[in-house]
C-alpha cells in the first residue's frame, strides 16, 4: 500500500498533466457539438445549437409569478419564463416582458377585438403598394387598391367605388327603411344596373320616389 502511495504522488505531476489534456479535449469538443436530447435519436437538425425531441413530453420553462418576474435584474431580450400568475407566456423584448397570450405580442388584431388601439396609430391595412382583400368563405368578395378605390366583386376597381356582379348579371344597391320595409328583394329602393347593361332606379314598393 505504501508503494502505491509513494507511486502516487511522485507522478501526480503527470496524471494532472493528462487530466488537464483530456479535459481541454473534451471541452473543444463539446464546444462545436450541437446537443440533442429525448426519446427520438438521429441526426440533430443543422440550424440548432440544443434540440429536444419527444413523443410524450415537453419543455418546462422557468414558472415565475409576476412578482419574480418583475424582479430579475437586467433581463436580456429574448429571455422567456411562464407566468403562474396569468397563465401565460412572456418574452422579453426592448425593455418590456411582452405576453404572448395579448394581440400586442404579435401586433395582430385578435379574434374578440382588441384594446388599447388608438385611432391615426393603429389600422387594419398595409403598409407597402399592395391592396387590400377581404374573404369570407376563402372566397375574396371586396378589394381596396393602394389608391383608395373600393371594388365589391372585381379586384381591380377603377373608380372611388366600383361594384361588378360578373357577366349578364344584374347588381343593385338597395336602400330600405325598417319602418316601412324588410329585407326581401320586392322591397325599397334599388340603384344599379340590370342585365343587360342599363342603369336602373328602381321602386320596389307601392311608395313615391322624393326628389327634393
Amino acid at each position: 500500500m505504501l508503494t502505491v502511495y509513494k507511486y502516487f504522488f511522485k507522478n501526480i505531476k503527470y496524471l494532472l498533466t493528462i487530466g488537464f489534456i483530456v479535459t481541454l479535449w473534451s471541452t473543444s469538443a463539446w464546444s462545436q457539438t450541437d446537443l440533442k436530447i429525448g426519446n427520438i435519436p438521429g441526426t440533430i437538425t443543422n440550424s440548432a445549437v440544443f434540440e429536444a425531441a419527444s413523443t410524450s413530453k415537453g419543455i418546462l420553462i422557468p414558472r415565475l409569478t409576476t412578482a419574480e418576474m418583475n424582479a430579475i435584474s437586467s433581463p436580456a431580450n429574448g429571455l422567456m419564463i411562464y407566468n403562474t400568475t396569468d397563465g401565460c407566456i412572456y418574452i422579453y423584448r426592448t425593455s418590456v416582458w411582452l405576453s404572448t397570450c395579448s394581440p400586442t405580442y404579435a401586433m395582430s388584431w385578435g379574434l374578440l377585438g382588441n384594446s388599447g388601439t388608438t385611432v391615426g396609430t393603429n389600422f387594419i391595412g398595409t403598409t407597402d403598394a399592395q391592396g387590400l382583400a377581404f374573404r369570407t368563405n376563402n372566397t375574396e368578395w371586396m378589394r381596396m387598391s393602394t389608391t383608395g378605390s373600393v371594388g365589391l366583386g372585381l379586384n381591380t376597381p377603377s373608380v372611388r367605388l366600383h361594384q361588378d356582379a360578373g357577366t349578364a348579371t344584374a347588381t343593385y344597391h338597395k336602400f330600405t327603411a325598417n319602418a316601412t320595409t324588410g329585407q326581401l328583394a320586392t322591397d325599397g329602393f334599388d340603384v344599379g344596373i340590370d342585365a343587360t347593361g342599363n342603369g336602373v332606379l328602381k321602386q320596389n314598393e307601392a311608395l313615391p320616389i322624393i326628389i327634393s
